[in-house]
């Protein structure tokens, strides 16, 4: 790894770390529960993680996004495609050089609704994973905070 990239790759690491640590403590007959009717589940947000984890990895190398076709219901299914992501991850730190890091791999991101305009090099791609991995890391550990109390039965469940 070129060393302009070794405190941002110890950050995406941190922010993994404190990933899987969460995912210790989460109940695994809990993904699927849904806080509230319009609210996402832990195994929807996962997957989510590991699919913007994986689209800026690629980004970031100079490749098209790609779907990631995946489900996660229970700790197996959330470790086999955070690990996949990461691995993704893992990759584009180490194969970019620093004249891969000057280049401009978009002009507009807009994956969901807010349209951010560029140049994004590889480096932008690579702090956006990590900020967005911490997002939802905060929302992860807001649901596990519910869970400290029995919900509700009904609807949610």
């Amino acid at each position: 790894m070129i060393p302009i990239l070794q405190p941002v790759y110890q950050r995406w690491d941190e922010t993994q770390i404190s990933l899987l640590d969460c995912l210790s403590q989460f109940p695994a007959d809990r993904y699927r529960w849904h806080p509230g009717p319009k609210a996402s589940c832990a195994g929807d947000i996962l997957l989510h993680i590991a699919r913007g984890e994986t689209g800026y990895a690629r980004m970031a190398l100079g490749q098209p996004r790609e779907p990631l076709e995946a489900a996660v219901a229970d700790h197996a299914s959330a470790l086999a495609v955070l690990q996949a992501a990461a691995d993704r991850a893992r990759d584009a730190f180490e194969r970019l050089t620093e004249a891969d890091l000057e280049q401009v791999v978009a002009e507009v991101w807009h994956p969901l609704s807010t349209r951010v305009e560029g140049p994004m090099t590889p480096l932008w791609f690579l702090e956006q994973m990590i900020r967005h991995k911490a997002y939802h890391l905060g929302q992860l550990w807001y649901i596990s905070l519910l869970l400290e109390e029995d919900p509700p039965a009904g609807r949610y469940s």
